[in-house]
């Protein structure tokens, strides 16, 4: 196993359980922000959304860009920002603080995809996306049980603190493990652009 593709691996799993590592306390967390469980919900929503719709435009506007840089700049970045929605003062600032997330995560997705692709042979390109994209699948199985798990003993702050924690974790990979990779120029059939 490619000690590389790991490591944006565990990027997608960061972001993957951030996404939702909060929700076995979500009634608890809206209770102590003051708001209904439903607009606490909006937290999830936001960071979802703007990962969503912001990912295929901020891949295309980051698409020159070395993908080391970009993954290092996302992830450092979302460890900051996750670190504080533990100390958000209340929901309003939460909430602009998951978009933020969200932002990050839109960024760090197709990057890591990208990476995953540059770094592996060219028959095992396939496997090494599919790898990175399973990141998010072990994110539902492990990541957002284990944030419950966290959530209900040490209070919904301490999920922020976790998912802080595995970005942290990714990002230190990525410095370590992760060469630069820039992306090949296009092709067509007349040349390259």
């Amino acid at each position: 196993m490619n000690p590389r593709v790991l490591v944006l691996t565990l990027s997608a799993f960061a972001f993957g359980s951030t996404a939702f590592i909060f929700a076995g306390v979500l009634e608890t967390m809206a209770q102590d922000l003051g708001v209904a469980t439903a607009v606490a919900g909006q937290l999830q929503t936001s960071y979802v959304l703007v990962s969503a719709l912001l990912g295929p435009p901020l891949a295309w506007l980051l698409g020159r860009a070395d993908r080391k840089v970009v993954l290092i700049a996302a992830l450092g970045f979302g460890t900051l920002a996750n670190l504080a929605c533990a100390l958000a003062p209340g929901f309003q600032s939460l909430l602009a603080l998951r978009t933020l997330v969200g932002l990050a995560a839109a960024i760090a997705g197709p990057s890591a995809s990208v990476a995953a692709a540059a770094l592996a042979p060219p028959e095992r390109r396939g496997s090494a996306v599919a790898m990175v994209m399973g990141g998010m699948t072990v994110a539902f199985v492990i990541g957002i049980p284990l944030g419950s798990f966290v959530g209900a003993h040490f209070g919904w702050r301490s999920t922020f603190i976790l998912a802080g924690t595995l970005t942290a974790i990714a990002f230190a990979g990525v410095v370590a493990l992760m060469p630069s990779v820039r992306p090949q120029p296009l092709r067509w059939a007349g040349g390259s652009i």
